[in-house]
């Protein structure tokens, strides 16, 4: 008879449940790279996007922190703002990027703006709204209410890309409730624009706070 080796295996499979969780909640993206292709991934809610009638609608969250990476590394800033009130200004508020782009063959290689237009009136009106009036197609809804947003900025390319962005600011309090008091958030868009439809695009509050809760430490 074989004598009776101690088996060794046992103090490993105690640690393994510990090495697991130290991966699975881990420490987030170690770098901005790392943190914009984590925000970018449909599987973290923080990305929704929608394809309808050769258009692909992305919704994206960009929470304060990064905010402040950008502007205080744009090298066109003269002069940086303290990160501190910086911080403070981007967490009144709740700031996502809206993107439309073309699915269609047709589009490939041209402006979004583009689409459907038969005259440069109907290109010029287009512009208008995206530029002045699209703000009141979109809103921001939570059981306490509904808001639109206080800023929506178009990101003008010059017809140097198909898709085009616009910035939307919406303030973090709808009738005297913090947004984040909600379990969602619902962004509805009303398309005037393109006459897509309604699209929503439904966010839970505990990935938007994640979002800050995983910025990488380094860059804050």
């Amino acid at each position: 008879m074989q004598p009776r080796h101690p088996d060794n295996r046992w103090p490993l499979l105690r640690l393994l449940p510990l090495l697991l969780l130290e991966f699975s909640c881990g420490r987030g993206p170690r770098n901005i790279q790392s943190f914009e292709t984590w925000l970018g991934d449909p599987d973290h809610g923080l990305c929704k996007s929608r394809s309808v009638d050769g258009l692909e609608i992305t919704m994206k969250y960009l929470p304060p922190e990064l905010l402040v990476y950008r502007e205080t590394h744009d090298a066109d800033v003269a002069v940086p703002r303290p990160q501190d009130s910086l911080i403070r200004l981007y967490r009144n508020n709740a700031t996502f990027i809206m993107t439309v782009a073309p699915t269609d063959h047709g589009l490939h290689g041209r402006d979004v703006m583009t689409r459907g237009v038969a005259s440069r009136q109907q290109f010029l009106e287009r512009l208008m709204i995206m530029n002045f009036d699209v703000g009141e197609y979109i809103s921001m809804k939570t059981p306490h209410g509904e808001a639109h947003p206080v800023l929506a900025h178009f990101e003008n390319t010059y017809g140097i890309r198909k898709e085009r962005n616009l910035i939307l600011t919406f303030t973090d309090h709808i009738d005297g409730r913090s947004i984040f008091d909600a379990d969602t958030v619902d962004i509805s868009f009303v398309d005037k624009v393109f006459d897509t439809g309604i699209h929503h695009f439904l966010f839970e509050t505990k990935d938007l706070r994640l979002a800050s809760e995983l910025f990488p430490s380094d860059s804050r």
